[in-house]
This record gives structure tokens, C-alpha cells and sequence, in this order.
């Protein structure tokens, strides 16, 4: 029995109802697919999915809407040289190869941060400060359902499954990032590898600017939370436009969501 038509029979075995499978694209025997759906029962379906992984063996996660649809199915196919694609100024490096998955780890991850670290205390100086803010709201919400015009869920959304167990590994498999101040994507993976095993934090959504994260062991404690919030600004740069270490920090405890934005 082909691949698909075994996730078909196993999710219907667990009275999963989703759309049909198409192919997002082939490596060697790894196939990923996708499906649409709608926005209001996009979370649920991926809860689903996620409760399966171990039996599946591949690993759900929202792609966004048409737009990051037509953007992705342009970033995967291989190429030699990075390729500008929709004409939006992204730039897609090509995805690399199989040889990097053996070589994921959180002490890659942890050098990378400490190389960036120093750089930006060269370039830059220290981490923005202020005082701890009050009356802050924890991230608790999946951001990549709503339409940010009308709140509402989008009416027509897209999911991957993609051929792994491994969270940190999605961005591998979808080819992403290396474009603008966008890390690449073993610098993705490796990090990922890292927040899982120090927060639990599982991929749920990676549309063409946006990574979402559910998370298990958030930081209780102001120490902690500041040594999590300056990690997210080396990683994400576009984060301390909005404010300061402190102001990420407070809105990271207890917080069961991250999400990262790229310009």
C-alpha cells in the first residue's frame, strides 16, 4: 500500500476527517504532503495529527494561506544559487542536504546564540533594558488561524505533513529561511533541537515569514524568562523593535506560544 493511501487508512481509523493528501514535494523515498482545510478547525485538526505522530511518522504543521502557499512551492525546488521568488524581495538558499540532519544538536544551537551574542556586543552594545512591566499577558494564541484585518479565522488554510517525528526538523524538510535577517535553515533546526529540549517547544505553525511554537515548559521565573528573551532577539532581530528584554521576558512566562516574525 503507498504511503499516502497508509495515512489515509490510519487517520480514518481514528475518525481523523481531512481533506485529500497532495504531494508538496518528493526526496528520494521521503514524501511530504498537504491538505486545506478551514481556519476554525485548523488547531484541532492539528492536535490531532499531533497525537499521532509517534504512529504516523510524520510531523503536522500550518503553513498559512494561498499567499504562503505560492511562496513555499517556490522555495522548495533544489537550486544552485539563491533564487529570488515572488517577486517580494525573498531569497531562498537551497535546501540542504541529508548529511546536515546527523549533525543536529542543542550545542549547536547554544554556539550559534553565544556567536551572535558576541557579535551584537560588538556591533551593537547590550540588550535593550527597562523596567519589569506590569499587566502583562502571557502569549497563549496561535496567531496564524486569524486574519490580523478581521480576527477571524481564515477562511482557507494550509497544513504539511511533514516525514519526521522531529519538530526541529520541519524547517529542513520545508527549505526555510537564509533570506533578509532570516537565519538559515540549519540555524533554524538546531535551535529548535535546543528550546525543545530545554522548554519543550514543538513547531506548529512556519507560514513564508512566521514561526509559531507550543510550549510545554515555559520559564516561571524573571531569570530565566530574560536569558529566553535575549536568545529570541539574537535569533529573531525584528523582535527588539517592539520593546525592550524585560518587556519580551514578562510576556514569556508562563506563556504557552512563541512566535517569531521576520520582515
Amino acid at each position: 500500500m503507498a504511503q499516502r493511501q497508509k495515512l489515509t487508512a490510519l487517520f480514518s481509523e481514528h475518525h481523523l476527517q481531512i481533506a485529500a493528501l497532495k504531494v508538496l514535494w518528493k526526496n528520494g523515498k521521503k514524501t511530504t504532503y498537504y491538505f486545506k482545510m478551514s481556519g476554525s478547525e485548523a488547531l484541532i485538526i492539528w492536535e490531532q495529527l499531533r497525537s499521532l505522530v509517534e504512529v504516523s511518522g510524520y510531523w503536522p504543521v500550518l503553513l498559512g494561506t494561498v499567499l504562503d502557499m505560492r511562496i513555499l512551492k517556490e522555495s522548495i525546488p533544489r537550486h544552485d544559487e539563491p533564487k529570488s521568488v515572488y517577486g517580494e524581495g525573498f531569497v531562498m538558499h537551497s535546501p540542504l542536504s541529508t548529511e546536515t540532519f546527523a549533525h543536529v544538536s542543542s550545542a549547536a544551537g547554544l554556539a550559534w546564540l553565544e556567536r551572535e551574542r558576541q557579535e551584537r556586543l560588538n556591533d551593537e552594545g547590550p540588550f535593550p533594558r527597562s523596567d519589569w512591566p506590569s499587566n502583562v499577558t502571557s502569549f497563549n494564541k496561535i496567531s496564524s488561524i486569524y486574519d490580523y484585518k478581521t480576527n477571524e479565522p481564515y477562511p482557507e488554510l494550509f497544513m504539511a505533513l511533514v516525514p519526521s517525528q522531529e519538530c526541529w526538523l520541519v524547517p529542513l524538510y520545508l527549505s526555510f529561511g537564509g533570506w533578509n535577517d532570516c537565519p538559515p535553515p540549519d540555524v533554524h533546526v538546531n535551535l529548535f533541537k535546543y528550546w525543545y529540549d530545554t522548554y519543550g517547544a514543538e513547531v506548529v505553525a512556519l507560514t513564508h515569514d512566521t514561526v509559531e511554537m507550543q510550549v510545554s515548559s515555559p520559564p516561571t521565573s524573571p531569570e530565566i524568562a530574560i536569558k529566553l528573551a535575549e536568545e529570541q532577539f539574537l535569533y529573531c532581530s525584528d523582535m527588539d523593535y517592539d520593546g525592550t528584554v524585560d518587556d519580551l521576558a514578562a510576556q514569556l512566562i508562563n506563556a504557552s506560544v512563541w512566535l517569531f516574525w521576520w520582515d
